[in-house]
C-alpha cells in the first residue's frame, strides 16, 4: 500500500497539531477544538490516527501516541504492584483531571488492558 503523498501545507499542520498535543499532555484540546483552531486540520487529524501518531479517547480527546504509551505504562506498572487503582489514584499518579482519566481508562479497557470492578480498575491480562 502506498502513502498518500503529503504536501507541504499538510506538513506544516502535521507538526502544528502534534506540537498542540506533545506541549499539553495532561490537558490536551478535543478533536472539534482543535477543527475550530486550525483549518484543514480535520483531514490531517484522522491521517494521524491512521498513522498511529494520536490516540482518539472518547469525548473526541486526543493524545500524542507517545504520551498515551507513557500513562499506560505508568498505569500497568501501578497496577502491577497495587492490584487494582482507583479515580484519585490515577489523578494522583497521573496529574491528569477526571475529564481525561474516564476515556483514558476506558480506552484501555478497550484494549482489554484494563477492567472495570466495581469503583476500580484491574489488570485484564497478565502483561510482561
Amino acid at each position: 500500500s502506498r502513502k498518500p503523498k503529503i504536501s507541504s501545507q499538510q506538513k506544516i499542520l502535521i507538526s502544528k497539531i502534534l506540537k498542540i498535543l506533545k506541549d499539553n499532555p495532561i490537558n490536551p484540546p478535543n478533536e472539534k477544538t482543535l477543527i475550530s483552531q486550525i483549518v484543514g486540520s480535520k483531514e490531517i487529524i484522522d491521517f494521524l490516527i491512521q498513522e498511529g501518531k494520536i490516540i482518539k479517547l472518547i469525548d473526541g480527546i486526543l493524545l500524542e501516541s507517545k504520551n498515551y504509551d507513557i500513562m499506560k505504562n505508568k498505569l500497568i506498572e501501578f497496577l502491577k504492584i497495587n492490584g487494582s487503582i482507583s479515580i484519585a489514584q490515577v489523578r494522583e499518579l497521573l496529574g491528569i483531571s477526571r475529564k481525561y482519566i474516564i476515556p483514558l481508562l476506558n480506552k484501555m479497557d478497550e484494549e482489554k488492558i484494563t477492567q472495570r470492578k466495581e469503583n476500580v480498575r484491574i489488570l485484564k491480562t497478565k502483561l510482561g
